[in-house]
């Protein structure tokens, strides 16, 4: 069940686009939907000052429309900060079951340094994140779960069955398999048959492994395909979502440390910059018992999924 859905936005026309497909989804559950602008405080305390009225006054109009078309609870929160601290500040403090936000502007030099807003949002892993990048529809009808059985964030994107806004969608899943040691064979002049029959294998492995994972789960959704592909993760999302013109992408989201934090995150950027339908990450339950990094924030508190 869905109680409170948290759209952020920059007041830019991509973050339009997430904002009126967060009302669609809050109509759908019957949900109260939070809409949240942060100004940016690096700037005099006047400009701040000026855009903080500004944002309200544009926002407040715009949710009394909303509210008044949709019959929907709409509250406007505007916060002067570090937007992605006070985006998850704010989901937490409002107990927010989705956070919506749009896509970043795209700047290929300064993207090769930096994380986008959305990509530090989800690091702090305080509920799943909607990066909304088409025209809103709703509800969603054609959704692809990337799931790769061997990774525990698995069972978060597939969690996300559960959320109210999927109950009409059309399941497609993708599992993407990574052989080992093909190419030292290839190197050793293994035969090319007999490479072929190791892929074969290991393609097997992984559709049992992918069965039993949904058997543990709780299959009851109905699956209109499933894929399994040899390769890249990120890659074979890109394809699958645009071959099956999915309409959303969910993947899980794993907290991470030292290198293969870094590897992790790597990943989801690259998946949210290429994938170009809607993207849903959910982040994995947190181990309650787990040693935090001191480097994250100290406020971290993860999507309870069943």
């Amino acid at each position: 069940m869905m109680h409170t859905l948290m759209a952020a936005t920059d007041l830019s026309s991509r973050s339009d686009k997430a904002l009126h497909q967060a009302a669609l989804i809050a109509l759908q559950c019957k949900a109260r939907l939070v809409i949240l602008h942060v100004v940016n405080e690096a700037q005099p305390a006047e400009l701040v000052d000026r855009k903080t009225s500004e944002a309200k006054a544009i926002l407040n109009a715009c949710a009394a429309d909303i509210a008044k078309l949709n019959d929907l609870e709409v509250d406007v929160v505007v916060r002067h900060g570090t937007p992605y601290l006070l985006i998850a500040e704010t989901a937490r403090e409002r107990a927010a079951d989705l956070i919506v936000m749009g896509a970043h502007q795209k700047d290929v030099w300064r993207d090769l340094f930096r994380d986008t807003t959305i990509e530090r949002v989800l690091r702090t892993g305080v509920a799943p994140v909607l990066l909304v990048n088409e025209d809103p529809i709703a509800p969603y009808r054609r959704v692809l779960f990337a799931i790769d059985v061997a990774n525990p964030s698995a069972r978060a994107a597939y969690a996300a069955r559960n959320l109210r806004f999927l109950e009409a969608a059309n399941i497609s899943i993708l599992h993407a398999f990574w052989t080992p040691g093909k190419g030292k064979l290839r190197q050793a002049g293994v035969n090319p048959a007999r490479i072929a029959q190791y892929v074969e294998e290991t393609a097997l492995e992984a559709a049992v492994d992918l069965v039993s994972f949904l058997h543990q789960e709780g299959l009851h959704d109905p699956i209109e395909k499933i894929l399994f592909t040899e390769g890249e993760p990120v890659s074979a999302i890109r394809q699958a979502a645009a071959r099956w013109r999915s309409q959303l992408a969910v993947i899980g989201i794993q907290r991470r440390t030292g290198l293969r934090r870094l590897l992790s995150a790597s990943s989801t950027k690259q998946i949210l910059r290429q994938v170009t339908c809607d993207v849903l990450a959910v982040p994995l339950r947190d181990n309650p018992r787990a040693v935090r990094d001191p480097t994250e924030p100290a406020y971290l508190n993860v999507w309870p999924y069943p």
